[in-house]
């Protein structure tokens, strides 16, 4: 049993990373979450954060730009500015799976990655 399995986890950390940086970047209108965001909603340690944040730049899934409030982009991805219809845009938020599986389908298959 891997370590991930004991803890409850089923998917990779770096997935879990992932999936939660597209999730928190369409709830908030394309802003990136903060390192203790992402270690909170992990539930992993900040140095951990930095490690996969850095494994998911040099595979190109991400760029990281400006320090030391860092902008997270997802490469690949499009931003789409909200609508004027609060509904429309509630609908959009609530559409992830809970796995989170729908952020990464989103992404062109080049940029999305085997889960």
């Amino acid at each position: 049993m891997t370590p991930n399995e004991r803890a409850g986890h089923t998917r990779s950390t770096r997935d879990r990373v992932f999936d939660f940086l597209v999730r928190h970047k369409r709830a908030h209108d394309g802003n990136s979450p903060t390192t203790r965001e992402i270690a909170q909603a992990c539930d992993i340690a900040l140095s951990v954060v930095h490690y996969h944040l850095t494994r998911l730049e040099i595979a190109n899934l991400i760029h990281i730009t400006g320090k030391p409030r860092a902008n997270i982009e997802i490469v690949g991805g499009v931003w789409r500015p909200p609508t004027d219809s609060a509904d429309t845009h509630a609908g959009e938020a609530g559409q992830d799976r809970q796995d989170g599986s729908a952020a990464r389908d989103s992404l062109p298959p080049a940029v999305r990655r085997a889960g």
